[in-house]
């Protein structure tokens, strides 16, 4: 990553390995190496054309402006609400926020943050099985929690959190806003194709005001997200503004289906 948290990244070189699944992707470890992927991707086809296709998503907190891009999220695009994802309709669609029923991420309770850590002590696990130095070194850990793994003892932790949560509390429905139109078209960072989500305020009513752009006077925010998908099912974005150096600038996040 370049000065100032631009990106800086080329394209796997055949001694690295793309991601193959979300979890994967969830444990890339820095900004650079979601851009890589990202690159790697293809354009998905445009969704939500026969139906409205719902996605859960969640942001992927890499390099120095992370926390500034959760804060914008997370307080600012639905005041004080977390974003959970995208709704897609034809030619277009809107984000989710809110609403106390976690998604596949953990939104809204804490448990996103722990889903990571699921994954990276999985993926350390998986390692150690070709790795005699490593599992050695896991086997004073395994003892201490009785033979269980900390993937499937966090795990057990992350749905019990979530079951009390969604059991405590009446469902509360999540806040769907913050229009955009959809269409695939060259990317800005590197003119492949790529799907597009442009927030600019358009002539059939979609688009939001503040985010995009406004009609006759050009750009407030200047919102936009590029997204392909890198492995099966799985989609990755990058979010950016044109008032703040545009896709060069990103912050990147991941989508699936939702269940």
């Amino acid at each position: 990553m370049g000065d100032g948290g631009y990106i800086v990244s080329s394209a796997f070189t055949p001694t690295d390995t793309s991601p193959r699944c979300l979890e994967e992707v969830m444990t890339l470890r820095t900004k650079a190496d979601v851009v890589r992927a990202w690159r790697n991707g293809a354009a998905p086809e445009l969704p939500g054309q026969a139906q409205a296709e719902v996605y859960d998503g969640m942001l992927l907190h890499r390099g120095v402006l992370a926390p500034a891009s959760s804060f914008i999220t997370h307080r600012l695009f639905a005041p004080f609400r977390r974003w959970r994802g995208k709704v897609f309709f034809t030619s277009g669609g809107c984000n989710r926020f809110g609403g106390n029923v976690p998604n596949r991420f953990g939104i809204t309770s804490s448990a996103g943050g722990e889903l990571e850590r699921v994954l990276n002590q999985q993926l350390r696990e998986q390692r150690a099985l070709s790795d005699p130095l490593l599992r050695q070194s896991m086997a004073g850990e395994l003892q201490q929690r009785g033979g269980q793994s900390t993937a499937v003892a966090t795990s057990d932790s992350v749905r019990r959190q979530q079951a009390g949560e969604s059991g405590a509390l009446e469902a509360e429905p999540e806040l769907r806003r913050r229009s955009f139109t959809a269409r695939i078209e060259p990317s800005r960072l590197d003119g492949r194709p790529a799907l597009i989500l442009d927030y600019g305020a358009q002539g059939d009513g979609k688009g939001d005001f503040w985010w995009g752009s406004v009609p006759k006077l050009g750009s407030v925010l200047g919102m936009r997200d590029e997204l392909r998908e890198v492995a099966p099912g799985v989609l990755v974005g990058l979010g950016s503004f044109r008032a703040t150096g545009g896709v060069r600038n990103c912050a990147p996040f991941v989508l699936v289906r939702a269940e």
